[in-house]
């Protein structure tokens, strides 16, 4: 796998930047680790701090564009990527709820 990063622009109210890449590969789609690694091995920084938003695939082509957040510290990493979490937590909670007993 080859990540070739096109572009970063730098969002510091949100304290993360954006980063833009295109990604080639020989086999099958690289896993969302896999990319994480390759990104934090290239700028240099925690593997822990990068969130990858989505891996687009190029049809009959072995290349993918890839949008990745890469966030300035573990704080607004969590207060940023763990609501998803939370979201899919409480909907579990729901449907745990929902069957009641009928008198």
């Amino acid at each position: 796998m080859e990540l070739k990063i096109i572009s970063k622009k730098g969002e510091p109210l949100l304290s993360r930047v954006k980063i833009d890449s295109e990604i080639t590969f020989e086999k099958a789609t690289p896993s969302i680790n896999d990319i994480k690694d390759n990104i934090a091995s290239q700028l240099g920084k925690d593997k822990g701090l990068i969130a990858v938003k989505g891996v687009y695939n190029e049809y009959g082509l072995r290349k993918a564009r890839g949008t990745a957040y890469l966030y300035d510290n573990e704080e607004m990493f969590k207060r940023f990527e763990s609501k998803k979490e939370k979201k899919k937590d409480d909907k579990g909670a729901k449907q745990e709820e929902a069957p009641k007993e009928k008198k």
